[in-house]
């Protein structure tokens, strides 16, 4: 009971102590306990300062876009802390799980957050970002986020785009990186988006709502997703 009571106090004062809670998962012990833990957790620490927290959020994204670029086509990225970056969408998640009270994506998509495209695109962009950040890591032999030239051929031969009959290798591959950080931000900018509708609609007494138009498609809000 003691060390939930200092967590919960802990995470009403370091936003990097939340963050870490809320990325939290079960992987071995007592389950029971986890359980315990997680719920008190949700019910409590991520049930007040949810406005000075995504302040927070929001504050440290516009700063890290002015010192790593405002732009998702730099010529030498930061995978990690740009514009269309893993924080950037790391964020988001974090500030839309806190509003909706949500463990995780399912969560998001069940509460009309996120639709089934939006997901689909969310994991297929995130797969695709992590490949390039582990073989930046692998071929330089270290922690490095930053897609300089000097990785650019290397990266594109690394995940098959190499072409003995075409030199055109890194433009295709820099072309699908910018698609992904393009979706990074979009995706990014619509879990903060429908946080801030939630907020408003949560002093009026309303909530997020969504139904299914296809297998395509789904209204969020009155909005096409």
């Amino acid at each position: 009971t003691f060390y939930f009571k200092k967590q919960k106090q802990l995470t009403k004062e370091d936003i990097k102590a939340r963050t870490s809670l809320i990325e939290m998962r079960y992987l071995m012990g007592d389950k029971d306990m986890y359980c315990e833990f997680e719920g008190a957790i949700y019910r409590n620490a991520f049930s007040k300062g949810v406005n000075s927290f995504i302040s927070e959020q929001l504050k440290d994204m516009e700063s890290r876009h002015r010192y790593y670029g405002d732009s998702v086509y730099l010529l030498e990225p930061h995978l990690k802390e740009g514009e269309g970056g893993l924080r950037d969408i790391h964020s988001a998640l974090w500030i839309a799980k806190v509003q909706f009270q949500a463990r995780g994506i399912d969560e998001l998509k069940a509460k009309g957050v996120l639709s089934s495209w939006e997901i689909a695109l969310l994991e297929e962009s995130l797969e695709f970002l992590w490949k390039v950040r582990n073989g930046i890591h692998f071929l330089s032999g270290r922690k490095n986020d930053h897609l300089a030239f000097e990785y650019q051929e290397k990266m594109a031969n690394l995940l098959g785009y190499a072409d003995p009959h075409s030199t055109t290798a890194v433009g295709r591959f820099m072309h699908n990186y910018y698609q992904c950080a393009e979706s990074i931000k979009y995706l990014s900018s619509v879990l903060i988006d429908r946080t801030r509708e939630d907020q408003g609609k949560s002093k009026r007494g309303g909530k997020v709502l969504s139904r299914s138009m296809d297998q395509d498609f789904e209204i969020v809000n009155n909005r096409i997703s």
